[in-house]
């Protein structure tokens, strides 16, 4: 039962042309689907390329908030690689 106490983490990764969720790429298209099974809980890591179109992250914003997953931690990318 402890485990359940725990918040589990997501994350999303977007960018110019692909997107992943905990490293799977899937269809942009088939976002909705992918997260139509999260706990509404669970953490969102929301990663952003800096070359994302804005209309892209929108889209992405609008599937989280449909399914209701708002625990949200947006983490943009500088192109700069440490």
């Amino acid at each position: 039962k402890s485990s359940s106490s725990k918040a589990k983490t997501l994350l999303i990764e977007l960018n110019g042309n692909e997107v992943a969720i905990d490293g799977k790429k899937i269809e942009f298209e088939n976002l909705n689907e992918n997260l139509k099974e999260v706990a509404k809980k669970t953490l969102i890591n929301l990663r952003v390329d800096g070359d994302v179109k804005y209309n892209r992250l929108v889209k992405v914003l609008d599937s989280l908030q449909k399914n209701k997953l708002e625990n949200l931690s947006l983490i943009t990318e500088k192109d700069s690689k440490k």
